[in-house]
């Protein structure tokens, strides 16, 4: 199995903006999300006293990134220059790209939704993101100690204010909110920090909104934050301490993956944080005015019942 980089975070994290800088660095071979398409065969929160009993299926998975050449994780626009590839190669890469998108678009099955990967990947350094497996990072790295792993967290706030803000512009794929994703609670609820506390499914449906999205960020992160801090090949790094300094912490992360501050990555970040779009997936925002637009978005009464919650945990007031 190949040694590979890898960055975990919750959905609304600010993974997609993180994880772009990483691959616009020349010697990076990006996969977006490989595990929406080809899934761990685990639960989503894996406990620490269960850790090695999936070790089969973490390094299966982890082996098989590899092999995935599947347009949804390749193909994640912006392309860019990379060091196992020539000028030509580079080109007929992106044409391959976007030709592979505007027939999904058409519904023609141009390639069938895997597309060729052109140059010398293996001299490569394999970097993947994920939103799917934040309850399983710690278990990952545990299981795959030659590869590295940052997990990003964001405020819990920031998080419940882009999910209404994603809502209200219909720009879920799926009609059900994730604060009423009861399939994804009833996972959740089977965690270690859940289990202490005594939560259920009975307890989430009595609570509001604000209530619940606290809570689904404890259990998420509670566990997994405890954990990372034993790990080596774990970096545990707040989405607000990049965007206050972005250049200082990007450099860290490339440095914990073994990679250079390259040129191409301080370009990237003089364009995404020089200018702004509103586009609900846009990498181009100010970071400091997107880590602070919760305070404007949600009401006093939702950020004292999330707080309320938050402030009783351990990783709450370590990340408050």
């Amino acid at each position: 199995m190949k040694p590979s980089i890898a960055l975990i975070g919750m959905p609304r994290s600010g993974t997609t903006w993180v994880a772009k800088a990483i691959d616009s660095h020349p010697d990076v071979h990006y996969l977006h999300e490989p595990d929406t398409i080809q899934k761990i065969a685990t639960p989503i929160c894996i406990p620490e006293n269960e850790t090695v009993i999936y070790r089969q299926e973490i390094v299966d998975f982890m082996g098989s990134l590899e092999g995935i050449n599947h347009s949804r994780c390749v193909g994640k626009l912006p392309l860019y220059q990379k060091s196992y590839r020539n000028l030509l190669q580079h080109f007929i890469q992106k044409l391959v790209i976007y030709g592979q998108k505007v027939a999904e678009r058409a519904n023609l099955e141009l390639l069938k939704e895997n597309v060729p990967i052109l140059g010398r990947i293996n001299s490569s350094k394999l970097f993947c993101k994920s939103i799917e497996s934040m309850g399983r990072a710690v278990s990952l790295a545990e299981n795959c100690p030659e590869s590295k792993f940052v997990i990003l967290l964001r405020h819990p706030c920031a998080i419940y204010a882009s999910v209404k803000r994603g809502v209200a512009k219909s720009k879920y794929s799926s009609s059900t909110p994730i604060y009423e994703n009861w399939g994804l609670f009833e996972e959740l609820i089977q965690g270690t920090y859940a289990k202490e506390q005594g939560i259920t499914i009975e307890k989430l449906t009595e609570m509001s909104v604000a209530q619940r999205m606290a809570w689904r960020w404890l259990m998420f992160i509670e566990d997994i934050e405890r954990r990372a801090h034993t790990q080596d090949n774990c970096y545990v790094v707040k989405y607000e301490d990049i965007c206050a300094d972005p250049h200082k912490y990007f450099e860290k992360i490339l440095s914990f993956y073994e990679l250079s501050f390259d040129q191409q990555v301080e370009n990237y970040i003089v364009e995404t944080t020089s200018s702004s779009e509103d586009d609900f997936y846009s990498i181009n925002k100010d970071p400091l005015v997107s880590a602070q637009k919760w305070k404007a978005e949600l009401s006093e009464v939702e950020v004292t019942e999330m707080m309320d919650i938050i402030m009783q945990s351990q990783s709450g007031k370590k990340y408050l």
